[in-house]
This record gives C-alpha cells, structure tokens and sequence, in this order.
C-alpha cells in the first residue's frame, strides 16, 4: 500500500461543502482507493529523521565523497533550508546545508562524506531555523562499483500521446543521442523497437545515425514493436524482423540483439524466429501483473530453446526498465532502485549464467 501526504493550510477549507482537485503533473496516470482528511495539532519541521549508506560515491574535486541518505518528513513551510552535521565515533565529521527541501513526507536527501573506511555509529543532528533534530545510525564501508547503464526509452506508441506525437519524441531523442555520441565518446543509446527505420525517414540526420549505429553506438532492437505474440501466425512473426533486415543489409548496421518489452510473455518458436534473422540475444521485460512468472529465472541469463534446437541467449526481468529516470523525483527512486539491485546480487539471488 502507498500512501501520499499533502500538507492542508488551516484556512483553506471553509465551512460547508468544499471541492479538492488532485492533477497529475507528471507521468501517465494514478489510480487511488480513497481521498482522506486528518487534522493534526502540531507538526514540527523535521520528522521522522533517519539515515543509511548507500552504494554511490561522487567526485569532490580530484577525490570522491560517500553518499549517506537522509530520509526525512519535511514540514518547514517558512524556512526551506536545512543544516545537517554528522559525527562518527571514529572521528569523521562532515556537514552540509540543503536549500529549497521540497516539503513534505519521504524526502531523501544526498549527504556527502568522507569516505570511510570501517564500520561505525554516527549521529546525525539536522536543524531548521533554531530548532535542531538528532537521529542515530550506522555508517558502512562501500565497495567501488564500475556500473553500466543501458540509456534507452520505452517504445509504447500512442499510450502516452498521439501516434505521431509519440514518434516526434522519439525522433528527437535519437537527435539528442546522436549530439551526444559526438560530445561524449562512451555515451550510448539504445532503441526498444524498430525507430530507426522511422527516423531515416523523417529524422534531421540519418547519415550520421547510419555512421554512429554501424559503429554500435546505437542498439537496435530487432522486433518492429513490442509485440503478442502469441496472437501472430508464423508468417507475420517472421515478418515482425523485416526491419531489422533492411538495416542489415542495405545499411551496414546490426546489433543481433532483440527487445520485447511490456509484454506478458512469448510463444516458444520466437528463438527459432530470432536465430533465422542472425539474432543471438533476447531481453524480455515483462509485467507481472499481466502474466504469471516464474521468479527463479528473473534477472538471471539463460538460454532459451525453440523445438527446433534454435536458441537464444536471454535475459529476463519483471520491469521494463531499471528505474533510470530525469526527475528529482525518479532520480531518487533510480538510485534506491540500483541499490537494490546490487544487495539482490551480494546475496545471490542474481546468478551469472544458467544453461
């Protein structure tokens, strides 16, 4: 169950019959049971303080600095700024001011500290205006991570927008990449579905995508869409790669990779398909709650085998992406995302290849 707390002025409800409207400023749509108003006597500016380790570390000038999240309910509705200070028991001290908290519950907030090098308790004070918050908490070492990051954007034509909107986005972040492999020379883009086909035609620059994607800076995925495929015949899942060969073949580019995202699950022929059309690997981003899994082969390359003997090497996960997003918001949610993700496979439940 989620919960989302708004904070109510006590002079903005009158008496008699008063009319809430909730809008949705960012994303496709929400879905909630019930609208519920509680009073409250007091609030204080800070509430619910805590903090943990996480994973990420960032640069400092020629060195690197420990990132700790501060979690906190934040109500200072007069005074946006907080001033936090930790001491370990080890003798680390570091301090940082935030400006502009977002008010509200659950907000994290990135504290940069030296990195340590064992184990300790520490004690966090945070305080706003002349009011001062202490939390304890342990801090621990963390391991120097070399994460790589598949930068792409899902392909769900007309979910979001208009066909043609939908297309006129995608157009223009493949122009955002190609600027970007020109400035940045380990920057990569990959393509869900068959895009590419739609921004030589329509795109501002399909001679320097051909050159950058023939050089495999550009992934292109096999299938045309993220298709059912348990709704096609033979013939036209065959015909959902034609794309994909018309850039094998007329321009240079292949990337023998294949993306089926959004989708419950595929019929056991698609390897066979897959293989016929010089394609050696599958990614399979499922819901869930479209089609029950079994969650021991999730996130866990595996080969998987058609009747024929044709098979893929494939991996599976039950989201259709990681989490990597451009929002404070959802760069929050990314980060606590990848975190998970690494203490999944610290304990095993990430395993490097089943045959």
């Amino acid at each position: 169950m989620q919960a989302v707390d708004f904070l109510l002025d006590r002079g903005l409800l009158r008496q008699g019959r008063n009319t809430l409207t909730l809008t949705l400023t960012d994303g496709s749509f929400v879905v909630y049971d019930s609208v519920m108003l509680l009073q409250r006597e007091h609030i204080a500016p800070v509430e619910n303080l805590s903090f943990q380790s996480t994973i990420f570390f960032k640069k400092h000038g020629l060195g690197l600095r420990q990132v700790l999240a501060l979690n906190v309910d934040f109500y200072g509705r007069a005074v946006r700024t907080l001033h936090a200070h930790i001491q370990g028991e080890k003798g680390f001290t570091a301090e940082q001011e935030f400006w502009d908290v977002p008010v509200g519950p659950h907000q994290i907030l990135q504290f940069e500290i030296p990195p340590v090098k064992e184990a300790q308790q520490a004690t966090l004070s945070v305080s706003v205006a002349d009011q001062v918050f202490s939390a304890q908490g342990r801090i621990e070492p963390q391991r120097h991570w070399k994460i790589y990051i598949m930068p792409h954007s899902h392909y769900d034509l007309g979910y979001t927008h208009q066909q043609e909107e939908c297309l006129a986005i995608h157009r223009e972040n493949t122009q955002k990449a190609i600027t970007w492999m020109a400035k940045y020379p380990d920057f990569y883009w990959n393509m869900e579905a068959q895009l590419a086909e739609d921004y030589l035609q329509r795109g501002a620059q399909p001679r320097e995508f051909i050159a950058w994607a023939r050089k495999g800076r550009f992934g292109v995925g096999g299938f045309y869409a993220n298709m059912l495929t348990g709704l096609c015949s033979g013939e036209e899942l065959n015909h959902t790669l034609d794309a994909y060969d018309v850039l094998r073949r007329r321009y240079g580019i292949e990337s023998r990779t294949a993306v089926m995202s959004d989708v419950p699950s595929m019929v056991g022929t698609v390897p066979m398909f897959l293989r016929g059309h010089g394609i050696k690997y599958l990614s399979l981003r499922y819901k869930p709650y479209r089609g029950p899994q079994k969650i021991d082969m999730l996130e866990t390359p595996f080969y998987w085998e058609s009747p024929d003997g044709s098979r893929v090497l494939m991996w599976k996960t039950d989201q259709n992406m990681l989490g990597m997003n451009n929002t404070p918001a959802q760069h929050e949610f990314s980060m606590k995302t990848v975190g998970e993700y690494l203490e999944r496979y610290l304990n095993g439940r990430i395993t490097p290849l089943m045959r």
